[in-house]
């Protein structure tokens, strides 16, 4: 078994599903700035992680540019974070309160860039590995605690801010962060021995690759968390993944027969996959479109009904002023005969005292 095929399929499956879901946020209603620094992260993710490895293992190039391709792996982090920052605080409307740290975030961002890309601050060594995982970087001490140093801060920050802001917030923006909390959850813990424990305690990036594959939970809950008011809802991505996952594998399936024969078998089950997903997600569109419909309906109806019960309660107020008045010159006449009365009975008192 190819692993360094398997393992290029699975970047390139996570990179276009990453691909997908930043567009799909992109576009979508929201705010623009927390829809834009999303776009940043997932683009510097794939031209940082993606791309440098394939054009180390593919691409025939010059020494001196795939020796590069690993610096750029470590500067594209930096950015990263940069943007992961700008994400969160606009995420959990807080860039007004961190005034200091929007400037030191992205002047260290930068600067680490800049070491990391064309210096050898961070980088030590780099080799390809026999496992077909890639490459692997050995750092510089300094670089090692720099580097580590700096995604652990910026790691430990967003995801406290994160916390706090849940512990505080309404129903409705609870259930938001808690999908990002998902996502980053999955995604600190894989990287936790892939990306920190293995080059602390052994020296090596060898799996990190595995920690790059789990980001695709932290887009996945986090494009959910922006946008899952609209139409497309969670059953309508977990269908596309299911069946874009599926596709990949049936299409990644024929390399690995032994003949034509059951290439040819493959290939045919794969044509056969992509009409029965495409249905499927179809038939889940049209299921998600019809449920939209009927909220809008639902919507309209409850309005109407509560136009009617303002105009009941309009009414019912004009009802009581009129009998307010009403009762009021009842009193009022009531009142005036009684007095009427008790005049004549004067002036009949009067007249007969008068008499005698």
């Amino acid at each position: 078994m190819n692993i360094s095929l398997i393992n290029q399929s699975i970047f390139f499956s996570v990179a276009i599903v990453g691909l997908w879901l930043a567009f799909w946020v992109y576009f979508s209603q929201g705010e623009k700035e927390v829809k834009k620094y999303f776009l940043l992260m997932v683009l510097v993710w794939i031209l940082g992680e993606t791309t440098p490895y394939y054009i180390f293992k593919n691409i025939r190039l010059p020494g001196e540019i795939i020796s590069f391709t690993p610096h750029l792996v470590i500067a594209s982090v930096f950015i990263f974070f940069g943007f992961f920052y700008y994400f969160s605080i606009n995420f959990l409307n807080e860039k007004n309160r961190f005034r200091g740290l929007n400037k030191f975030i992205p002047a260290i961002s930068i600067i680490g860039f800049f070491l990391s890309a064309f210096t050898d601050l961070f980088q030590k060594s780099v080799t390809y590995t026999k496992e077909g995982l890639g490459f692997d970087v050995v750092l510089n001490l300094q670089g090692k605690f720099f580097f580590l140093g700096f995604v652990a801060i910026m790691t430990l920050f967003i995801l406290s801010r994160f916390l706090i802001n849940y512990l505080k917030a309404d129903r409705g923006n609870k259930l938001k962060i808690k999908y990002f909390l998902a996502g980053l959850s999955i995604w600190i813990a894989v990287n936790l021995v892939s990306n920190v424990y293995f080059p602390l305690i052994k020296d090596t990036f060898i799996y990190s690759s595995f920690g790059n594959y789990s980001i695709i939970a932290l887009f996945g809950f986090t494009a959910y968390a922006i946008v899952r008011t609209e139409l497309f809802g969670i059953k309508v991505i977990l269908t596309q993944l299911l069946v874009f996952g599926m596709g990949m594998i049936l299409a990644a399936l024929p390399f690995f027969m032994p003949n034509q024969a059951l290439q040819a078998v493959t290939v045919l089950i794969f044509i056969i996959f992509c009409l029965v997903g495409y249905l499927l997600i179809k038939a889940t569109l049209k299921e998600m479109n019809q449920k939209e419909v009927l909220a809008g309906m639902v919507q309209d109806r409850t309005k109407e009904l509560e136009q009617s019960n303002e105009k009941l309660e309009q009414s019912k107020k004009v009802a009581e002023e009129r009998a307010e008045e009403l009762e009021k010159w009842y009193k009022l006449t009531i009142g005036r005969e009684v007095r009427m009365a008790e005049l004549k009975e004067k002036i009949k008192e009067m007249e007969q005292s008068k008499d005698k």
